[in-house]
């Protein structure tokens, strides 16, 4: 697998991630047909924080090395770590992120909790 870095400093895109989506066809069986938004590099990192209602909420990050991607909530994604571990979950959250030191633009998606495979 290659590992695409933008910046050594800043981050390493070192897991491959697939992100669906359901369309409004469906298949002979009546099952959703998925569309596939982005399938590539990522890095995924397990336990960011947010507050809810007065709680801290851990839920884990992606990062996708690009702002061309229209990401919506509850689209589903499969992240594939780079030691083989399989994680699905959802989409809680995207931002993205563009820095102005640096030429660099990326998307952060917060995900729902993730399952493993």
């Amino acid at each position: 697998m290659e590992v695409i870095c933008v910046d050594m400093e800043l981050i390493d895109f070192k897991d491959t991630c697939k992100i669906e989506r359901d369309t409004e066809n469906s298949d002979k069986y009546g099952n959703l047909i998925k569309e596939v938004v982005y399938e590539g590099i990522c890095l995924y990192e397990e336990g960011g924080q947010s507050y809810s209602n007065g709680m801290v909420i851990r839920n884990p990050f992606l990062f996708i090395p690009s702002n061309d991607v229209l990401i919506y909530i509850n689209d589903d994604i499969t992240v594939t770590t780079f030691k083989g571990r399989v994680i699905k979950s959802l989409v809680e959250n995207v931002r993205d992120i563009s820095m102005k030191s640096k030429p660099i633009s990326m998307t952060r998606i917060e995900l729902k909790q993730g399952m493993g495979k």
